[in-house]
């Protein structure tokens, strides 16, 4: 409520006349409505000035019933020199002429303004809420008119046409400003049970932790995906020789050291029972492939009953051997070392 100086009233008082003003002045000093239509607010206001001492100043409109309301602070400091102005109101449903009394109190005195208002049915306002037709699209509800504020109730309640999020448009029973996050999907509702999905089927507005496809591998934690923080762990992947259980089936082949010699079979380990068998062992002459190439060392080569790991000095000639006679044909003959 702003305040003004007097000077700029001073002139609307001499018009209206302010004989030896003392103390708190209210101009004017009634207020007449006039005809209102039943359900519509009307408004006025009236000047307070101050020709006397800085003063506390209390308001009030009365009687409620009547419908005159107070529509500026009830309570207010006001200088001395100063003016403001007061807001009232008057409003009801209920036709007929109604009085009463706009009251301005200060430590030095009551100052008492009458109030009148003669309510009027309005024929087109059925419904008294002060919007009649053919603004008011549904005459026979008070809370529907232009202006409302809408409710979820599946009404156009303020009249312009547009009911938005108030239509059950998937026939799942919740409509949009119900919480149906997915007014579109049927499955989608407050309360649905959470499927495999990616979606938020029961509008908590939480993605279940398993089906976020936290590694987007387009395979979710509840479809499968036995670590979907792994882009390369999910049903159907390619098993790789990593330790991990790259397909999800539960089973990690030929990926344990079972005979703790550092090498597993999807390294190229042969024989993952035996820790002398590996492709970095040692090949030794007792037809054990030890360094998994694939060739045990007992090959004998010129099928003369001994391989090269057992003496024979020369695995290309039948009779070279240890133990063959020894021959003038400057052959080891006998792999003596001696020709």
């Amino acid at each position: 409520m702003n305040t003004r100086s007097l000077c700029s009233v001073l002139a609307a008082l001499l018009l209206i006349g302010c004989p030896d003003a003392e103390g708190l002045v209210v101009q004017p000093d009634a207020i007449d409505f006039g005809a209102v239509d039943a359900g519509v607010q009307a408004h006025a206001s009236v000047d307070l000035l101050n020709f006397g001492d800085d003063a506390q100043v209390t308001v009030s409109a009365e009687p409620a019933s009547a419908g005159f309301v107070l529509t500026s602070p009830p309570s207010l400091t006001l200088p001395s020199g100063e003016a403001t102005t007061l807001q009232v109101s008057a409003q009801s449903t209920v036709a007929g002429d109604a009085v009463g009394t706009l009251t301005v109190s200060w430590a030095d005195g009551t100052i008492q303004v009458p109030l009148s208002a003669t309510y009027v049915l309005n024929p087109l306002d059925a419904d008294r809420d002060g919007h009649p037709l053919p603004d008011d699209c549904d005459d026979s509800d008070p809370a529907v008119h232009p202006g409302a504020m809408e409710a979820c109730n599946g009404a156009d309640d303020d009249c312009d046409g547009v009911v938005v999020d108030e239509e059950d448009e998937d026939g799942d029973g919740f409509i949009g400003c119900e919480d149906d996050c997915d007014d579109g999907d049927a499955a989608v509702f407050p309360g649905a049970l959470e499927a495999c999905n990616g979606v938020d089927d029961d509008c908590d507005g939480e993605l279940p932790l398993d089906e976020a496809d936290a590694d987007a591998d387009s395979v979710l934690a509840c479809d499968g995906d036995c670590d979907d923080f792994d882009a390369a762990v999910f049903p159907g992947a390619d098993e790789l020789c990593d330790g991990l259980d790259n397909d999800c089936d539960g089973l990690q082949p030929d990926e344990e050291d079972v005979d703790g010699d550092g090498s597993r079979i999807c390294d190229g380990d042969c024989d993952d029972a035996d820790a002398e068998v590996h492709p970095d062992a040692v090949e030794l002459c007792d037809a054990v492939d030890h360094d998994c190439d694939g060739d045990d060392g007992l090959e004998d080569g010129d099928g003369d009953g001994l391989a090269a790991c057992e003496g024979d000095c020369d695995d290309g000639e039948a009779t070279v051997l240890p133990g063959a006679d020894e021959l003038c044909d400057g052959l080891d003959t006998d792999c003596d070392g001696l020709t």
